[in-house]
């Protein structure tokens, strides 16, 4: 079934990119898939404080595999 002439269907990409971990945390913070495209959580001060000084792109890079 193709849409009507007056619809209009977004278009989507068709590629995913898939980031295998060798483990789900690194200095006690947690990372999971919305880590990976920029949202890293922090649950405290103290995490908050070691994100900045490690740095996020460090911190991916350990959780990777």
């Amino acid at each position: 079934m193709q849409p009507s002439s007056g619809t209009r269907r977004p278009k989507r990409p068709n590629w995913m990119l898939l980031v295998p971990r060798a483990r789900a945390e690194s200095h006690g913070i947690n990372v999971n898939a919305m880590g990976f495209a920029g949202s890293l959580l922090v649950k405290n001060q103290e995490q908050l404080q070691r994100l900045q000084e490690l740095g996020p792109l460090e911190l991916l890079r350990q959780v990777a595999a």
